[in-house]
């Protein structure tokens, strides 16, 4: 249990990286890194992507920031769970975590088991995390196929010891059954 609490307060705590709202062209290079203290920043507020079950479903994606250097942390969508590699190059450790999540166009209040797997489009990816016993949620900032950058913004829970807000960016690394939406 104590590793879980390390890997998360890592993930979490290194630094915060500040996206442009709304645009969903962004290059990488223009997103600068900060430790900017972004829990001023209202849910209600911030710009975000839709995205669909089907567009995440068989992507694979490396996280590129925040994370420390020569450590990997790769997240794997399927249908109906996340499958979460992380590899800690300081101590050799490798976890994998199976989390059931769903994609949901309204602010998540509470995890509805019911929505798994359904084929929705939404701004918001809720999971739940077993081995917390809780609910988490991303709000998708942004999403760009054609560079393959996805940024996902994570507000802590008010219960969550040491958690800050982040926003992790993500590199395309697989397609595997990923298919575009029509609009």
């Amino acid at each position: 249990m104590k590793h879980i609490i390390i890997v998360f307060l890592i993930l979490l705590g290194i630094v915060s990286c500040k996206t442009k709202g709304g645009d969903t062209q962004q290059d990488a290079a223009d997103t600068p890194v900060t430790t900017e203290d972004t829990s001023s920043i209202q849910n209600d507020t911030l710009s975000a992507a839709e995205v669909s079950l089907s567009q995440l479903q068989g992507t694979k994606w490396k996280i590129v920031s925040p994370i420390q250097e020569g450590d990997e942390k790769i997240w794997e969508f399927s249908d109906k769970e996340i499958t979460r590699h992380y590899y800690y190059k300081d101590s050799d450790n490798q976890f994998e975590y199976k989390d059931p999540f769903y994609i949901s166009n309204y602010f998540p209040t509470v995890y509805d088991q019911s929505l798994v797997g359904k084929k929705d489009t939404g701004k918001y990816l809720v999971m739940y995390i077993d081995t917390w016993d809780r609910m988490d949620w991303y709000t998708i900032t942004s999403i760009d196929w054609n560079t393959g950058d996805m940024y996902l913004f994570r507000q802590p829970a008010e219960d969550e010891v040491g958690g800050r807000p982040v926003t992790i960016h993500f590199k395309l690394i697989s397609k595997g059954n990923h298919r575009r939406s029509r609009r």
